[in-house]
């Protein structure tokens, strides 16, 4: 009988005894995500399918060992990438003490997909770059006069990123 093993890996961040304001940090997401991510994307596919591929062909060697399921040990090799990414963005979700329960043939398919995602995001962030500085030199087009807006599609941007990325999650939040 085999038994079904799930993966659970947990990010519990340091205790500070003084809770800090941070700062939403928009312009290093604007940076990153118009220069940095499509190559840090472009990396996390390569390593992605050569882990498989190294797997795969690796994996008739364990004959006499039982381990892990396959699932796992893919998880647990390409899972420090995802982790990555979602810490270059500033993602809320990296922050908080979590449990994320990852789907291998999902996570897979986020990171080889992800080089197209975040191309289309390069483009995304240019246009929001240029938005940005024109709410800065010439006012909101709208009137208004709120919190930048400009800054407000940039952190837009990366929680449609940081929603791509959780979708490698067995339970989508």
């Amino acid at each position: 009988m085999e038994e079904n093993r799930t993966v659970i890996i947990q990010y519990i961040p340091p205790d500070d005894d003084e809770i800090i304001e941070e700062d939403d940090h928009a312009v290093w997401i604007l940076c990153w995500l118009s220069c940095m991510d499509p190559f840090h994307s472009l990396f996390s596919c390569l390593f992605s399918l050569f882990a498989f591929v190294g797997l795969v062909l690796f994996w008739p060697l364990r004959i006499c060992r039982q381990g892990d399921p396959f699932s796992t040990v893919l998880i647990r090799t390409i899972a420090p990438v995802f982790w990555n990414h979602l810490k270059q963005i500033y993602a809320p979700s990296a922050k908080k003490a979590h449990d994320f329960d990852f789907s291998a043939p999902r996570l897979m398919l986020v990171h080889l997909v992800l080089p197209i995602v975040s191309f289309g995001m390069a483009f995304f962030a240019w246009v929001a770059a240029v938005f940005w500085l024109f709410t800065l030199t010439m006012g909101n087009p709208d009137g208004t006069e709120k919190r930048d807006d400009g800054r407000a599609t940039v952190l837009g941007a990366r929680n449609y990123l940081e929603k791509y990325l959780l979708s490698a999650l067995k339970n989508e939040p």
